[in-house]
């Protein structure tokens, strides 16, 4: 059995209607739903500073495979260093767009070819990457 890669989410909060929370939640749900297990800044504890806020979301980003960027990124101080820690370290950073479901392989014994997997990711014929 393999395990399923967990994915950060970093985009623009600072100065967005309600901190862009629906745009992360969305993205967060779209991961989960093919599969992957997911570290959404928008699901932390309410901290006092900016700061504050950058040390949980980096402690978050740390338990992660890679980091998925959210559209407009690049106009976020915080997914800026965040991206840019990710490359450091050499966890694969690249936008949420190209986090997608593999096909279900046809011919897999355990899912007969259906369309929809008998579990979240059958780990006969589909495998989640980074």
């Amino acid at each position: 059995m393999t395990t399923r890669p967990r994915i950060y989410i970093a985009g623009k909060m600072t100065g967005q209607a309600d901190f862009n929370y629906p745009a992360f939640n969305s993205e967060a749900a779209r991961l989960r739903a093919i599969g992957y297990l997911v570290e959404n800044p928008a699901e932390g504890r309410e901290q006092p500073t900016w700061q504050a806020y950058m040390r949980q979301a980096i402690t978050q980003m740390m338990k992660c495979d890679a980091v998925a960027l959210l559209p407009g990124w690049k106009d976020s101080r915080g997914a800026r260093i965040e991206n840019q820690l990710a490359v450091d370290l050499g966890i694969p950073a690249k936008p949420c767009s190209e986090f997608a479901a593999k096909a279900v392989n046809p011919n897999c014994w355990y899912c007969e070819g259906r369309p929809v997997l008998n579990q979240a990711n059958c780990d006969v014929c589909q495998e989640l990457t980074v």
